[in-house]
């Protein structure tokens, strides 16, 4: 028993051996925890700046596309608004309408000449024998011009609503909506566009405008209603408008809604039909933000966004299916799993080698279980091997000479060669000479000691251009040296050709808007163009960097959009303005900025259209900036501008030589900035600056 109880010798060496056992695990266990909570926090962060980025695409697509189809409208109903205008400005048209409203007797007689009651008195006898005269007159110009305006119907009724004028054989009485426009057209005296509805001529729309009297009467509200319908669908039309657009829509659909009195109605653009509909999700007064929400009619889930027609109840939505549109995110968020996977596997090995090493290699247990751990990696590596060959983005590695050791599935695929015979080429056999020498200027870096490096390449591939953006990184030992580099081509020409649809789509916008100040008003066209002619010259002659000169090219051709809305018999008065008129003149600045404020220029356009009226003492518009605030484009822009307006002949006076308006200008050192003249002043001594003097000189008198 004694024997028994004696207690049994510690091996104190197995004991202190286990306990550092026990931390070495622990610690390597602890890391490895650590880095894979790692990996995963960054793919979730991948994951959803992936989304992000999709959905930012995807929003400023959208913009821009309803922006796109909003302007193309909007355009067009100006444009009928500003030659109707010019129609009811003709005095035949305003004395007629005058004269109709002084009538005391039953006007619809003048649509009607069999209702004529031949007992009226005779002063109304002969008022009524004046109108009728003109009858025939006003309604052959009223048909001409819905005829050239693409109008189907057109009718003139008096401010209570009764129609005295139309092109139609039989004119029916107003409706009751068409009676509340005449209404509103007659107390607030601005036009009205409508709602679309159906009528015997289809699908149509109603443009209603005041008719005032001639300015000498006194009387200010209007006399009389214009009321033109314009058919909905057909050639150059509402419904193509809506359908046709300058801007690829990449998987967009557009969708034409209007607010009516009790909801929402969309017009089918195919059929030609309008339905209710439910409003959309989010709509306010004038926006539908970007979002995801059910599609407008019903259906399945869409991003969408829309906006609202100035000066109308029409809406344009943009869609794009929801699930369609996030195919790549989930292709996108794969890879991301699969690097991550990878990393942490990367991770698990670094982790065992270190703990390994801790250990010591005499202890052939874990030395033993390194050997499993090594072969399970081996294992996965295998399964990675299969999984990467499924990524659709090239990758490859080479050595320091340039000759491929590995390319993966799709690598293959692009250059149309399988991966085992890429392997052992270099560079230059696999993309000819010029591309495999640019590519070498890359991995040169890393060899001189980068750690990485990335560049956008355009490569030809299967006789198609490709733009690649690749990255590249050195593969080491542990010894830092370098054994290989690896290669990431991501495809990018569908973003590289959209910047350029964009550039292009910028280009036929400005393009767009000057040939809308040139049918408005010629002068404003010519101006804009000469105006444009000397400010490039200056800008060169100041040696201005291509985006100033590219500015101030733009900013010209557009500076005078805002014009179009000043009242022409301010814009055209002759002598000085009165203050009222200055102010009313200096708002075309306002009108400009809200025309191109949501066109993205990708330069500083807008900013020197809205500076070139201000002054270097600060007493020019809008903002009274002085000296420095004014940025140079503006400035250029501003003695352009002036120097054209004199030298340009006007109706009350003919062009100031050139020799004076310099003088005028140099005088106006306070206004003007004086090496922005001096170079003026070289360019007009220039045979290119003698023939603009001579294209100005001649243009025809405001």
């Amino acid at each position: 028993m004694a024997q028994n109880m004696t207690p049994q010798p510690v091996d104190i060496a197995t004991v202190g051996t286990t306990q550092k056992r026990s931390r070495l695990v622990a610690f390597g266990v602890g890391t490895l925890i650590v880095a894979v909570a790692l990996v995963s926090f960054w793919a979730y962060k991948e994951v959803r700046s992936t989304e992000v980025k999709l959905e930012e695409r995807l929003s400023d697509r959208a913009k821009i596309l309803v922006d796109d189809r909003v302007a193309a409208v909007d355009t067009q109903v100006n444009g009928l608004k500003n030659a109707a205008s010019r129609l009811l400005e003709a005095p035949m048209f305003t004395f007629f309408a005058a004269e109709v409203n002084n009538y005391k007797g039953d006007i619809g007689v003048l649509i009607a000449p069999e209702k004529r009651d031949n007992g009226a008195a005779p002063a109304d006898k002969d008022a009524l024998d004046k109108l009728m005269d003109n009858v025939p007159l006003m309604v052959v110009t009223l048909r001409d011009f819905c005829q050239g305006e693409g109008f189907v119907a057109g009718r003139i009724v008096n401010a209570q609503g009764n129609t005295y004028l139309s092109t139609m054989a039989t004119t029916p009485a107003l409706s009751d909506a068409e009676q509340r426009r005449v209404a509103s057209v007659v107390e607030t005296g601005k036009a009205v566009v409508s709602p679309v509805y159906t009528s015997s001529f289809g699908l149509v729309h109603d443009l209603v405008l005041p008719i005032f009297p001639p300015a000498f009467e006194t009387q200010a509200r209007p006399v009389s209603v214009l009321l033109l319908t314009k058919a909905v669908t057909g050639k150059n039309n509402l419904s193509e408008l809506v359908q046709t657009t300058t801007v690829a829509g990449e998987g967009f659909a557009v969708k034409f809604i209007q607010k009516i009195t009790d909801g929402y109605e969309k017009l089918e653009l195919g059929s030609g039909s309008l339905s209710k509909v439910a409003a959309p999700a989010g709509i306010t007064e004038d926006t539908l933000p970007f979002g995801v929400r059910l599609s407008v009619g019903g259906g399945e889930d869409v991003y969408s966004a829309g906006r609202r027609i100035p000066g109308t109840d029409w809406w344009i939505v943009q869609e794009r299916s929801y699930l369609a549109s996030r195919i790549d995110y989930h292709e996108a968020v794969q890879r991301i799993i699969i690097l991550a996977v990878l990393a942490s596997l990367v991770l698990a090995l670094v982790v065992s080698v270190f703990w390994w090493r801790l250990v010591g290699k005499e202890q052939e247990e874990i030395a033993g279980q390194f050997r499993d751990l090594c072969g399970v990696i081996g294992d996965q590596k295998q399964l990675l091997d299969g999984i990467n060959g499924t990524i659709k983005d090239p990758i490859s590695m080479t050595d320091e000479t340039g000759v491929y050791r590995y390319v993966n599935k799709a690598f293959g695929l692009a250059v149309s060669r399988s991966p085992e015979e890429v392997e052992g080429l270099d560079t230059k056999a696999v993309f000819g000479f010029d591309t495999a020498k640019r590519l070498r200027i890359s991995d040169q870096k890393i060899i001189d000691g980068a750690d990485s490096v990335t560049i956008d390449e355009t490569i030809w591939l299967q006789s198609k251009r490709h733009f690649f953006q690749i990255s590249k990184a050195g593969l080491k030992d542990e010894e830092g040296k370098l054994t290989g580099i690896v290669s990431v081509f991501r495809d990018i020409t569908a973003q590289v050709e959209a910047q350029e649809r964009g550039s292009r789509m910028v280009q036929q916008t400005i393009h767009a808007l000057v040939r809308a100040i040139e049918a408005s008003d010629p002068f404003l066209g010519g101006h804009s163009r000469i105006m444009g002619q000397i400010a490039v010259g200056i800008a060169k002659t100041l040696g201005l960097s291509n985006r100033d000169v590219a500015t101030v090219e733009a900013a010209a051709s557009l500076s005078q959009i805002g014009k179009m809305f000043v009242p022409r018999e301010v814009l055209t008065k002759p002598g000085a303005l009165t203050e009222d008129e200055k102010k009313i003149m200096e708002q075309h600045v306002e009108y400009a900025r809200e025309v191109l404020k949501d066109i993205e220029f990708e330069l500083p356009v807008l900013e020197a259209v809205y500076q070139m009226n201000e002054r270097l003492d600060g007493e020019g518009y809008p903002q009274k900036l002085t000296g420095e605030q004014i940025g140079m484009p503006a400035r250029v822009l501003a003695v352009a501008n002036a120097f054209t307006a004199m030298a340009r002949p006007r109706s009350y006076r003919a062009a100031i030589p050139v020799e004076k308006a310099l003088s005028i200008l140099k005088e106006d050192s306070s206004d003007y900035d004086a090496s922005v003249v001096s170079a003026l002043g070289k360019v007009l001594q220039t045979p290119e600056g003698e023939r603009i003097v001579a294209q100005a000189a001649a243009s025809q008198a405001l």
